[in-house]
């Protein structure tokens, strides 16, 4: 039995076919990967399937699941598609999305040992680094986040946990209907700012549906210095407010600093990489390796996912049509922000919309 054939049993691609396989330095194994004879590239703005325009000559390799102690690496030549609605396209291929150099399954089973080992630990026993541990993780919770159903939801509990020295606190809301116990959102500090955070997350309509919500001890309580109440507090939801994060990714590096600052305050209109280069003033090769090794991701990654943040922000806190959200999040036609939107969640932005109000 060779590695192709375990590929084959395990990880199918439809519209693909695994090639040779072969030995790298380092404990590597590189496998080939080609689309099958006759399948059209999918467009990665629209999402249709279209014929091939060209074929890159350097592959791309994308990092899987290490067998027998040996790192994987599919390499393949990715192609642009010749799409009649948005040109000439590269194509989006079923493992791994954007220019992202993991695979799914890879980033799925980095999160699963990340549970029962320190990321740290699960990047030095995978040789990996805690960064493309860190971003397999958030990945998954993403995912989970964007695809769970928060119908039926009638009764919560509200409480605080302390993390770090000095009496730092989050507060985590969690469901207590009768069969189903499960966490629906942690939040730092125990202010009443925090827990209005939750109720804007959780919308006006699920809001008004809840029947119970047990709070104990009261986070205003505590936070005027007197001590514990002994017994629950049994509230009314209410005051929902919503408010825009401001928080940045921790980096020492400045110039990526300014950098995600000029994409944040930006993010309304049609910005590009060469934008952000002249406002920082360094080379475009020079941001990308700072935001490499800061970020693990491209500066047009970071784009991507910051107007894919104002998206979701937007759908779940106003009820502001589509085509004007798509504006405010810097796209120029709504199409556009439809086919990237569904291609990072799975989900149209209608759909999202619905399910998480």
């Amino acid at each position: 039995m060779d590695i192709k054939t375990i590929l084959n049993r395990c990880h199918p691609i439809r519209g693909f076919v695994y090639g040779k396989s072969w030995f790298e330095e380092d404990q590597v194994i590189g496998v080939d990967v080609r689309p099958r004879c006759g399948a059209r590239g999918i467009c990665s703005g629209c999402g249709k399937r279209g014929r091939t325009y060209d074929t890159g000559r350097t592959p791309r390799g994308f990092a899987f699941i290490p067998l027998w102690g040996f790192t994987v690496f599919l390499w393949y030549c990715m192609r642009r598609v010749d799409c009649a609605r948005c040109g000439a396209t590269t194509e989006m291929v079923p493992w791994a999305d954007g220019k992202h150099r993991s695979c799914y399954v890879y980033r799925q089973f980095l999160a699963f040992w990340a549970k029962r080992l320190s990321w740290t630990e699960v990047g030095r026993v995978f040789h990996t680094s805690w960064g493309v541990v860190f971003r397999s993780v958030n990945w998954v919770v993403d995912w989970g986040l964007t695809h769970r159903d928060l119908k039926g939801v009638t009764a919560i509990g509200i409480d605080e946990i302390a993390v770090w020295a000095g009496h730092k606190y989050l507060t985590v809301v969690y469901q207590i209907d009768q069969g189903i116990h499960r966490l629906l959102w942690v939040g730092r500090d125990r202010t009443e700012k925090s827990l209005n955070a939750f109720f804007t997350m959780f919308g006006k309509a699920r809001s008004a549906r809840l029947r119970f919500v047990k709070w104990t001890p009261s986070l205003d309580h505590l936070m005027k210095g007197r001590r514990a109440r002994t017994s629950p507090v049994v509230v009314s939801p209410g005051g929902v407010v919503a408010r825009r994060s401001t928080d940045l990714l921790a980096t020492d590096d400045q110039i990526v600093l300014a950098a995600l600052r000029m994409i944040r305050d930006n993010v309304n209109k049609s910005l590009r990489v060469a934008d952000v280069v002249r406002a920082v003033r360094v080379s475009r090769r020079n941001l990308e390796l700072r935001f490499s090794r800061a970020l693990g991701v491209s500066p047009h990654d970071e784009i991507q996912r910051t107007r894919l943040r104002r998206i979701k922000d937007l759908l779940l806190r106003s009820d502001w049509p589509l085509k004007q959200i798509s504006m405010a999040a810097g796209f120029t036609r709504p199409e556009h922000m439809h086919a990237v939107f569904r291609r990072d969640t799975g989900l149209t932005p209608a759909r999202y919309r619905a399910l998480h109000t």
